[in-house]
């Protein structure tokens, strides 16, 4: 008599299992599958037809036992192995994953599936050079694998590799020109490659080959917005949520260009379906702060100030980190009281922007740093190397012209991606990066020079500052700084958000602090919108 272990079904039996299957007649594949493995438990193709119907239907937890089973009962099944590595990888037990692919490679060398698969996880697990090469180790086993050519591409486009990955996705369409996705997933690196019109006709053959395909409906959107076709572009998105209702990333992407299309109203609703959808979105959370507040400036530029104040209270509601500025805008209207300093959140927002136009060395109309060099060229001895602390060096821009006239140059700033273009000159001895009240108020060096080239801008009350810089300088040290010109009172808020204090105001924190005012002058710092932003640079000595 066979024991269990040796008693299979009929070949009926599979037949008609596998016809099942075959057809798509899941929920009697099912209740077969599950009639075969309660009556012989050791046959392990039930085992997979179940785990492979459990995994269609949805259920690919309960789909994992039946995997566990396959492997159980043959362990030198290869296929049992690679089916087992994809269960995991969709539950995201990715290490588990990894460990079912490696076995059946082991079992298996040859396994093109298997190769292919373990790049997938260990792109999931941020392994790109492995991914890279296991996806090179399938198409080396089967030159005509076009969804390993794809899945290559998609790590050679993570690696920013470009255009190799546009190789790779090219390969993939000419082994199979029917393959939406690898014709979506050109498109994507042709549009980061620049190439707007070929990307927009990448994700045109992708959706005609695959209709219903949501994300290349809103891939074609962005590439569209860019090109300014933004009619066309706010119909793509339309129909990527129409397809797939639950989309945040579409709906957010549609409040971007309903509000270039000055549908204000309509792009609100859109950031708040995105969030409703995705309630942890930031991209989406901070568009609809940006709306807010470009809403508030609109309105308060028509006199609509009460109207104005109700968009920037709900943006700072949105951003309560304060991200945009908003306190400012209301404490300029007078509905908030004036922070202390301009917010953090929202100052380094804003030298994060303005590096990228220091590295490519936009300075149109920005006369700040020739105020400050004037100012040191008529009180330094020019024969004399000193000792330099560069105050919110920002990008470094005043380096080049410091390192001639110092012993020692350090530069201190809040903002990494200033210290970054900063780091880039090699002028500097030293950099760090620090709130410099605090940075101050923890050396012990004492500088001959102290330069702070529009710093006093991002702050209210300067004797705290002035202060700590006495202290830091050696007698007879000087403090070379900028501040924009107020003219209503001693401390406001200028136009363009930044705090401006008035010469009767430098002047009486002087002479209480005992510093001697040996170098005044007045100078056009910027332009803002066209309008001269109007500023006063001072030597200050330190007395004995």
């Amino acid at each position: 008599m066979a024991s269990d272990k040796e008693q299979l079904p009929s070949q009926s039996q599979y037949d008609i299992l596998l016809e099942c299957y075959q057809r798509g007649r899941y929920d009697d594949a099912e209740k077969l599958a599950i009639s075969l493995t309660e009556q012989f438990p050791y046959d392990q193709f039930s085992w997979k037809v179940l785990g492979a119907v459990l995994k269609k239907t949805g259920r690919v937890s309960e789909s994992l036992f039946a995997s566990q089973k396959a492997v159980g009962i043959n362990p030198q099944d290869v296929e049992a192995h690679s089916n087992l590595g994809n269960t995991l990888k969709e539950l995201g037990r990715l290490d588990e994953a990894e460990a079912s692919y490696t076995q059946a490679i082991a079992l298996n060398p040859n396994f093109s599936i298997a190769h292919n698969s373990l790049g997938n996880t260990l792109k999931e697990l941020g392994r790109l050079d492995e991914a890279e090469a296991s996806y090179t180790q399938a198409i080396a086993l089967n030159p005509d694998y076009a969804e390993a050519h794809n899945s290559l591409g998609n790590t050679l486009k993570e690696l920013g590799r470009l255009d190799e990955a546009e190789a790779s996705y090219t390969q993939a369409i000419a082994l199979n020109p029917d393959y939406a996705e690898a014709h979506s997933n050109l498109g994507t690196t042709l549009k980061e490659l620049g190439r707007l019109d070929e990307a927009e006709a990448s994700y045109t053959q992708a959706i005609v080959l695959k209709p219903d395909y949501a994300e290349a409906h809103n891939n074609l959107g962005n590439t569209l917005k860019e090109l300014d076709k933004l009619e066309q572009a706010e119909a793509s998105y339309s129909k990527a949520i129409e397809l797939k209702p639950n989309f945040a990333m579409a709906y957010s992407n549609l409040g971007n260009t309903l509000k270039e299309l000055d549908k204000l109203e309509q792009a609100e609703a859109s950031y708040i379906k995105a969030i409703e959808l995705k309630p942890n979105y930031a991209e989406a959370y901070y568009n609809l702060g940006a709306l807010y507040i470009n809403m508030g400036r609109n309105l308060k530029e028509l006199g609509k100030i009460s109207e104005a104040v109700k968009y920037f209270k709900k943006s700072l509601k949105i951003h309560p980190e304060d991200s945009m500025g908003v306190s400012l805008e209301l404490a300029r209207l007078g509905y908030k009281d004036m922070p202390d300093k301009t917010p953090l959140n929202y100052m380094q927002d804003y030298y994060k922007k303005k590096s990228k136009q220091y590295e490519l060395g936009m300075f149109n109309k920005y006369y700040g740093h020739l105020l400050i060099k004037n100012a040191l060229k008529k009180t330094h001895n020019q024969h004399e190397k000193v000792d330099f602390l560069d105050l919110g060096c920002g990008a470094g821009n005043l380096a080049e012209f410091l390192r001639p006239y110092a012993r020692t140059l350090v530069g201190v700033d809040l903002s990494p991606d200033m210290l970054q273009v900063a780091k880039k000159n090699e002028l500097y001895d030293s950099l760090h990066k620090k709130d410099l009240v605090k940075f101050l108020g923890e050396i012990t060096i004492c500088y001959d020079v102290v330069v702070a080239a529009a710093v006093m801008v991002h702050f209210s009350d300067l004797e705290d500052i002035f202060s700590l810089v006495w202290d830091r300088l050696k007698v007879n040290g000087k403090f070379i700084f900028s501040i924009f010109e107020g003219t209503q009172k001693d401390i406001e808020l200028n136009s363009s958000l930044f705090y401006a204090h008035s010469e009767d105001y430098v002047t009486t924190l002087a002479n209480r602090l005992n510093f001697k005012i040996i170098y005044r002058q007045q100078g056009i710092h910027e332009y803002h919108k066209e309008i001269p932003i109007s500023a006063l640079v001072y030597t200050l000595e330190k007395g004995k």
